[in-house]
């Protein structure tokens, strides 16, 4: 049960989460499908006749409905319409779905969007529908603020590439999504604790304030207690975001009330947000098994940690030996593992991230019965109560690419085990790497996983992880999740040309240091059973041994990951290259990452001093300096 610390940060959290309200314009011509034109002919929209047709009973209400007939796994078409979005808005996607034997695949709804170039450039895909739903499933997601240069936008229903069956769409919709004033404040510590130090407030704003609207200001004050002049400062208005940077010590010891105010130019308080912010005794600090220290490193029992692992299916006995002589320190198992399982970890030294999707998956995955939050909320709570005291367990695992209409029970699940569990954080992994900083109140740790071969260029790492540490503005960690398998394994035809391949020793280790260079504070490689399971294709034992060979590299240089010295800047870096450089301990790591497949030749300027790299296609050069040098 929440206390009542807890009761005022669901309230706050709920307020914050207040979401914009969707325009009542919509921007799909026909959605529902039952207007028709002077012919007959349905307005806004051509099924082929082939899997597409209209079932003139089939949908709400016995309604109108597009139906989707397919027996085919290699057809892959869809009907669709193209509306005028604008840059710097975003829209909300939804869509009405029943299915009958639908496999191989999901259905719902797609919007994309395409640049100048032709080619796409992002998109939203809430696909749930699966096996048979009598029930109409409505799902939904929100796009980012669509960038500039957008020239082309899709919206189709969407049965995905290598499904069968049959699937019935009623009451398509995109529109636009009206921003709040300011729908989040955040602090740069901990679950909003510290014992010392200094601690930065952001505020994240809905939209640039027009003019007179730029007076903001923070303030604090002990729970229960009076805002003071002395405790408040002004805040300029940078964009999308406001800040401002106290001193723990300037707060009372225990809860305090934090409090955002953006004022119009009348004096008049236009927005007012609000967060608790706990001064802690620093042994109450220093007690916890596992946290984030306000470097973003992880503390596992008070020593600085650096996850490196590797995504599972289930703990098995005989691999987790063959896993454990390698150089990783933690595991992901999709199958959540059992006090058996946990306990054998913990004898091989090995950290687990705890699978904890399922206990909503209910909610999230178009079951036929989903279960209410509150019979979701008490099987998580029971799932935390068993397990979070074994000392294998590192984090809970919330958020496996789920969309971000979900953000109200996922920050649910999010503060539960803030409640429940103090001593471990929260993990979450996300494709909408445009969108971290809307999954902010969902998670204390980030990943993006970025999988760019075959298909895209290598150099999609460096973009996705740069979004995510954008995104995250230095309030939260994030471990990244870098590419091993080979996308042969999720093929539908596995003969296409081109498209399919397990990534090479040098394609693996030049996308983990991109990860690294790009600002990760750990790494999940994605994943360990994909390895095994192509051992047909690719023999696991060469697989296995290029792997464990970069991550022994890693792990080899982790002390500069886990230092607390300021970083040299690396400047003058040109196009195709990425580069960075951390110290410790009187020596400097410079990493250069050629991000291209062709040569690379270039001088940049690390800490004013130049550093000649000389990089093959996608090539990687690692270089210490000592001072002494």
């Amino acid at each position: 049960m929440l206390g009542a610390s807890g009761t005022r940060r669901a309230a706050a959290l709920a307020a914050l989460l207040a979401a914009g309200a969707a325009s009542a314009a919509p921007l799909v011509v026909n959605g529902g499908f039952e207007r028709t034109d002077a012919a007959g002919a349905v307005v806004g929209w051509r099924p082929d006749g082939k899997a597409w047709t209209f079932d003139e009973e089939g949908g709400v209400d016995g309604s109108r409905a597009l139906r989707w007939a397919n027996g085919d796994p290699a057809y892959y078409a869809m009907p669709s319409q193209c509306p005028s979005l604008a840059a710097g808005r975003r829209y909300r996607l939804s869509v009405k779905v029943r299915c009958e034997r639908l496999v191989g695949g999901k259905a719902g709804a797609c919007l994309e969007w395409y640049g100048a170039d032709g080619r796409w450039k992002g998109g939203v895909y809430p696909t749930e529908a699966a096996g048979t739903q009598r029930e109409w499933l409505e799902m939904s997601a929100l796009t980012p603020a669509i960038p500039t240069g957008m020239v082309r936008f899709l919206v189709q229903p969407l049965c995905t590439r290598g499904a069968t069956g049959r699937a019935w769409f009623d009451d398509l919709r995109v529109e636009e999504v009206v921003p709040d004033d300011a729908y989040g404040l955040f602090s740069d510590r901990y679950r909003n604790r510290a014992s010392s130090g200094r601690v930065t407030f952001k505020a994240l704003l809905g939209e640039v304030p027009g003019p007179g609207r730029a007076r903001a200001s923070f303030a604090h004050r002990p729970h229960g207690g009076a805002y003071a002049p002395e405790r408040t400062l002004s805040a300029p208005v940078t964009g999308l975001v406001c800040a401002a940077t106290f001193d723990v010590a300037d707060f009372a010891p225990g809860e305090n009330e934090v409090r955002f105010t953006l004022r119009g130019a009348d004096g008049r308080a236009r927005v007012a947000r609000d967060i608790v912010f706990s001064r802690v005794a620093p042994a109450e600090e220093a007690a916890l098994k596992v946290r984030i220290d306000a470097h973003r490193r992880t503390l596992v029992d008070g020593r600085p940690f650096f996850p490196l692992g590797m995504y599972w299916s289930r703990v098995d006995a005989k691999l987790l030996d063959v896993y454990a002589q390698g150089p990783f320190n933690c595991l992901m198992p999709y199958h959540a593992p059992d006090r058996a399982a946990l306990d054998l970890c913990q004898a091989k030294g090995l950290k687990v991230i705890y699978n904890a999707v399922n206990a909503f998956a209910g909610r999230y995955r178009g079951a036929a019965r989903r279960p209410r939050m509150e019979e979701a909320v008490a099987h998580f709570a029971r799932l935390i109560r068993r397990y979070r005291g074994h000392p294998a367990l590192l984090a809970w695992y919330l958020n496996d690419e789920l969309p971000l209409t979900l953000r109200d029970e996922l920050a649910t699940a999010r503060r539960l085990a803030e409640e429940l569990d103090p001593d471990h954080p929260t993990w979450v992994v996300i494709w909408q790497h445009e969108q971290v900083r809307d999954y902010l109140p969902t998670f204390d740790v980030v990943g993006t996983d970025p999988y760019p071969l075959f298909r895209n260029p290598i150099g999609m790492v460096t973009e996705w992880t740069r979004d995510t540490r954008e995104g995250l503005m230095g309030l939260k960690p994030m471990w990244q999740v870098p590419q091993v398998f080979d996308k042969w394994a999720y093929e539908v035809n596995r003969r296409t040309p081109g498209i399919c391949g397990a990534p090479s020793e040098a394609e693996v280790r030049n996308m983990a240091w991109q990860c690294l260079v790009g600002g990760a504070n750990g790494l999940v490689f994605y994943s360990f059973f994909d390895l095994v399971a192509m051992d047909a294709r690719t023999p696991f034992a060469q697989r296995w041994a290029e792997v464990v060979r970069v991550a022994a590299e890693i792990k080899a240089h982790e002390r500069f990951f886990l230092s607390t010295e300021a970083a040299p800047a690396v400047t003058g870096v040109p196009d195709g290259l990425v580069a960075a450089a951390w110290r410790f301990g009187g020596e400097t790591l410079v990493a250069a990452v050629n991000t291209t497949r062709a040569p690379l030749r270039a001088e940049v300027q690390v800490a004013g001093g130049p550093f000649a790299v000389d990089l093959p296609p996608i090539g990687v050069s690692l270089k210490i300096v000592r001072d002494d040098r």
